[in-house]
């Protein structure tokens, strides 16, 4: 039963560690995309600078 126990325990434990892994993923490439955002709002503003001297 102990054993039995322990691999209960075991697999929980991974599947932690597994969904820990997935949510660094999806932050790290939440963050890539709000950085992508911002460069592109920056982009934005320079053509709307330009578009204004027309």
């Amino acid at each position: 039963m102990s054993e039995n126990n322990d691999a209960i325990l075991q697999a929980i434990q991974a599947g932690f560690a597994n969904t820990e892994r997935h949510f660094i993923e999806l932050f790290a490439s939440h963050s890539r995309i709000e950085s992508k955002l911002a460069n592109l709002e920056a982009e934005v503003a320079k053509i709307k600078t330009k578009l204004a001297k027309f």
